[in-house]
């Protein structure tokens, strides 16, 4: 059964287009996000690990975390212990357009994806083709789609991703090593190799039956 599967990769867009220097101004303004931030996703959903995420930060006062797309994060648990233990240092967006998370991914100090579980885990892409220092779990297919651009964390270890994150900060040599290889961790997921890979795929498909 397995010699009748093919894998074939999503492609990614590396055309972002971003918000213009005042329109940044204007929507950081509105939603006090601070210069030093670290970007990462919120979800209700389990697999995304995201009150990890929140209780990593929380003894980090001196870096903002902005949570993006956490829609109806209000009944949120994640959004309860926020409230209950006063942290003050992150800030929870629901629905930005694009162009904001364009933005949000290139001027955060890092993206930090901590999902348990994806099927293919597409933002890990997004930032690093808007030049976000990836920061992510070592499970499911993070690391297939990371490759060796990326730092891998255990996603439920709270102590080890804060001293790692800390450690990623202090080092900018590191930080240049890792987006180095940015350009060619992302050649392998071009949408023009997703089709060729199709076409194989049908070709090979139609002249197996034609065989029959």
């Amino acid at each position: 059964m397995e010699k009748k599967i093919e894998v074939i990769y999503n492609g990614i867009n590396t055309r972002n287009e971003k918000l213009l220097d005042n329109e940044w101004k204007v929507f950081c303004d509105k939603n006090k996000i601070k210069e030093d931030f670290v970007l990462s996703f919120g979800a209700l959903e389990p697999r995304k690990n995201t009150m990890t995420v929140v209780k990593v930060f929380e003894e980090l006062n001196e870096i903002q975390l902005v949570l993006v797309g956490f829609r109806g994060y209000k009944k949120s648990k994640e959004y309860k212990y926020i409230t209950n233990k006063g942290i003050d240092n992150i800030c929870v967006l629901e629905y930005v357009t694009d162009k904001e998370l364009n933005s949000l991914y290139n001027k955060a100090r890092a993206f930090m994806f901590l999902s348990l579980k994806e099927g293919f885990g597409l933002p890990i892409l997004e930032a690093m083709s808007n030049d976000a220092l990836v920061i992510t779990s070592n499970v499911s297919c993070m690391p297939e789609i990371g490759g060796n651009a990326a730092i891998y964390v255990e996603p439920s270890n709270i102590d080890e991703i804060r001293t790692k994150l800390i450690e990623i900060f202090e080092n900018k040599k590191i930080q240049e090593q890792i987006k180095a290889k940015y350009d060619e961790n992302l050649k392998r997921f071009s949408w023009e190799k997703t089709a060729n890979s199709v076409i194989k795929v049908l070709k090979t498909t139609k002249d197996n039956v034609g065989d029959v």
